[in-house]
């Protein structure tokens, strides 16, 4: 399916050098991701294969600086890889998410040798990140979150249980988040430190194979260094930052599940004519890649503002929102275009509806989304989420 003006000016904008990391993406994924995405939802192991394979392609470090060991190709261009891994796997591309965003928040919250000591490996991907922040109470009800730790001297001792943690059992290290003595705070806890216990992984309605579970911690103790500067401002533009790869995952999810549906429609045939010829169906097509290209317009200009060290937060949240809503829609409906053939597994159709419905409530779900553009629009909202302070 033809990209409109939208696609086309973002790709005729990039330099020659991006240009080639995105060919070399597009064969990686038709060659060796495209291959595997069947099987990965159907045994949900962890792909490590597929993320050696990014790291040797340099997606592990795409956007970081190259002064860290990354690429330092910037927000754009690593929503533009982003949507193109999630064509066809949209959980891979959910890994490196979970992966990256570890990176954004010692990058905005620590000091330079806590970056030097982190990042690198974060870069390179010698280590898989991921972040722990979840609790049983809710990941926006502060209200009712019981502290994680307290202060002991210079160092701080976690007890408490997170949930919902991707990449946690592969993890080298996490980013933990909550409540200690009334701060909010963010610490980094490596693999192998004493206290630290994995559960079982989670068994989801989709993206199998990102390993998402529990993470535990027992009188472990945190040392200062490991302790990110504390930071009062959560509503920072890096925080909202790690939205705007998840609209891409969700992008490129409709796409890859828009353009098979289309080929289908395409071959199909009802009275000796294809399906994709009667104009109820031919419609729905184009509404679809309508509100396809709408997401990318948005997320274009929210990546590019982020760039350009201009980051609109509320547009981050806008673009969140819309993506993540828009590709539950369009997989949705192009399983009804499959017939029954769409709702059967063997088709690999309905994995999309699965794992982009996972998109609408991770990383802060689509209400709490509204809610926040809502207050920006000096709507009266009522509630005690930090970003809204």
């Amino acid at each position: 399916m033809s990209s409109l003006v939208t696609s086309n000016t973002t790709l005729s904008s990039l330099t020659d050098e991006q240009q080639l990391i995105l060919n070399n993406v597009r064969e990686f994924v038709q060659t060796e991701v495209k291959p595997r995405a069947p099987q990965i939802d159907k045994t949900a192991q962890f792909p490590h294969d597929l993320f050696k394979r990014c790291a040797e392609l340099g997606l592990t470090g795409l956007a970081i600086d190259e002064e860290y060991g990354g690429l330092g190709q910037g927000v754009l261009m690593e929503q533009l890889v982003m949507e193109e891994i999630a064509k066809e796997c949209p959980v891979l591309a959910l890994i490196l998410d979970a992966h990256l965003l570890s990176y954004r928040l010692i990058n905005h919250f620590g000091s330079k040798e806590q970056k030097k000591r982190f990042i690198p490996p974060t870069a390179s991907g010698a280590q898989i990140t991921a972040m722990a922040s979840t609790e049983a109470t809710g990941s926006t009800n502060f209200a009712e979150q019981q502290p994680m730790g307290k202060r002991d001297g210079d160092g701080i001792i976690l007890n408490g249980t997170k949930l919902f943690t991707t990449n946690s059992d592969v993890a080298g290290f996490y980013i933990v988040q909550g409540m200690v003595d009334g701060e909010f705070v963010n610490v980094i806890v490596e693999k192998g430190t004493p206290g630290l216990e994995t559960g079982a992984i989670d068994h989801k309605l989709g993206m199998a194979g990102s390993s998402t579970g529990t993470v535990r911690f027992k009188n472990l103790r945190v040392p200062k260094e490991n302790i990110l500067a504390e930071h009062s401002d959560v509503q920072d533009a890096s925080f909202a930052l790690c939205f705007l790869n998840i609209s891409s995952i969700s992008i490129g999810l409709a796409e890859g599940v828009l353009e098979k549906t289309k080929t289908y429609l395409l071959n199909r045939t009802r009275n000796h004519k294809p399906l994709a010829g009667f104009q109820v169906v031919a419609h729905h097509l184009a509404k679809m890649q309508t509100q396809i290209e709408l997401a990318k317009s948005i997320l274009e200009r929210a990546a590019k503002l982020y760039d350009e060290g201009r980051p609109d937060v509320v547009l981050t949240f806008m673009t969140k929102a819309f993506a993540c809503e828009m590709a539950v829609d369009v997989a949705n409906l192009c399983i009804q275009l499959h017939g029954a053939a769409g709702y059967m597994e063997e088709t690999g159709i309905a994995r999309y509806l699965r794992d982009a419905k996972c998109n609408t409530i991770g990383e802060i779900s689509t209400d709490i989304h509204y809610d926040y553009i809502a207050l920006r629009m000096g709507l009266p909202i009522d509630t005690s989420f930090p970003l809204f302070g």
